[in-house]
C-alpha cells in the first residue's frame, strides 16, 4: 500500500511499507524499543518515499539495535533511499545495507 506507513515485525525482520516521513513515523518511533528487541533486518523495498526524518529513524533503529548487541542490515534499498544516504555521506558502518 502506497500511503501512510505500515510495518510488520516477524522473526527479527521489520518490513516497512508506504511512506516513511515526518508525518508518518510517530507510531513507529513510539514502538522503537519493542521493535529493536531482536531486530536483525529492516526491509525497505516497499517504501515509496523516505524523507530526512525517515532516514533519521532508520539510523536510530540501527543504533538502538546495535546498543543491544544486534547487527542490523537494511535490505531492498531503492535508488532514491540510496541517493539520500549518499547525500548525507553515511558510511556503511552507520547505515548498513544491501541492494
Amino acid at each position: 500500500m502506497a500511503g501512510a506507513l505500515q510495518w510488520q515485525l516477524d522473526s527479527g525482520v521489520l518490513s516497512l511499507f508506504g511512506i516513511l516521513d515526518q508525518g508518518s513515523l510517530l507510531p513507529l518511533w513510539s514502538q522503537r524499543q519493542v521493535v529493536c528487541q531482536s531486530l536483525s533486518e529492516i526491509a525497505v523495498g516497499e517504501l515509496v518515499r523516505v524523507d530526512t526524518a525517515g532516514l533519521a529513524i532508520l539510523l536510530h533503529l540501527v543504533a538502538i539495535s546495535r546498543s543491544r548487541g544486534h547487527e542490523v542490515v537494511l535490505t531492498g534499498m531503492n535508488e532514491k533511499l540510496d541517493m539520500l544516504s549518499k547525500l548525507y555521506n553515511l558510511p556503511e558502518s552507520v547505515f548498513p545495507y544491501t541492494h
